[in-house]
Parts: structure tokens; sequence; C-alpha cells
């Protein structure tokens, strides 16, 4: 029993909800006053650790030992061990660095900007977004060179290259980043 609970939020990306419960599953097992959630959002999985104990501060180094062991099996995988949303810690690497972004996006269509932008201070680091939906506004917003989409298709590792290339001189920005791929049921 006792009367300490703390909870905690792990976010973890870049891996399947399953595989990750596969990998942590033997780990918090091992921890029976722990109470263990996995969910997927649209944009990661977030594992919910709640930790009972005789006080609060004892409940708390109990969930700090089991997220290092998280950390430690799924490495660069957990983006956060204390809720905090990826955009907030991107956010933060460049307004720490004085660093600024621009962002492409096709298939997203401005959702990777929003997300970004809802981050208070971004204006500090965040210059520029465009949507580039059509072949066309790839080629005449961004540059990306209509042989090379010829060849390699809006859908490739080439476009996408050509693309943040195409932003980061645009916005003139330390960094630019795209994103291309197939929406819909069919992606």
């Amino acid at each position: 029993g006792g009367n300490g609970t703390v909870s905690r939020l792990l976010r973890i990306s870049g891996i399947g909800e399953s595989a990750v419960d596969e990998a942590i599953a033997p780990i918090y097992r091992t921890y029976k006053d722990v109470q263990t959630s996995i969910l997927f959002t649209r944009a990661e999985i977030e594992l919910h650790l709640s930790a009972r104990a005789n006080n609060a501060a004892a409940a708390e180094e109990m969930l700090a030992e089991l997220s290092e062991k998280i950390v430690e099996k799924l490495g660069m995988a957990v983006i956060s061990t204390n809720g905090e949303m990826l955009e907030e810690i991107v956010g933060r690497m460049l307004a720490d660095t004085g660093h600024t972004l621009g962002v492409a996006e096709s298939c997203t269509g401005g959702l990777i900007g929003m997300r970004l932008t809802e981050v208070p201070g971004a204006s500090q680091y965040f210059l520029e977004g465009a949507i580039t939906y059509s072949n066309e506004a790839k080629i005449r917003t961004l540059g990306v060179p209509e042989s090379l989409l010829a060849e390699h298709g809006a859908v490739s590792a080439e476009t996408a290259e050509a693309m943040a290339r195409g932003m980061s001189e645009r916005a003139q920005a330390d960094y630019g980043i795209s994103v291309t791929g197939i929406a819909g049921p069919d992606g």
C-alpha cells in the first residue's frame, strides 16, 4: 500500500506499439508497485507509468530507476521521460543554440509547421514553412530540379533532400526539414 503515488509519461517514437511492449515488458513486470499503460497517439507512443510507495519520494525514485532502464533498452527512440512533446524538445534545442529552421511539407499538409509553431517562443527559430503538395510547387517554390522528380519521383529520399535544401536556402535558415510521402488510404 502506501500513500505516495507518482506518475510519469515517456514519449517514444519510431518503434511500433507491440515492439515497444515486447522490449520493455520484462523490465516493467519486475516492478510490482508500478502500473503501466501504453497508448498510441497519432505521432508517437505514450508510456504511462504510475508508482505507489510509502511516500512520494520513494515512488519517484522507483519511476526514475525504471525510466532509466527503459531508456537503456530503447535508446534514441525515447523522446522524453517527463511528457515533453517532440516539438518542444526540438524548439528548446534550436533556441539554446540560436539556430533557425524552415519546413517544407507535402503529404503532411502543414501539420509539422503547425505543431512547431504551437510551442511558445517558436518565433525565435521557426522562420518559414511551405506546403508544396504538387510537383510544380516543389519545382517553383523549393527549386527541386524537374529532372530529379522525373528520375526518382516525388516520394523519394532524393526529392526529400532537395526539398529540405531548397527550404533552408529560401528561408535562409540553418536547417531545412521536409516531408514527402503518399497520404490517404493508398499511402
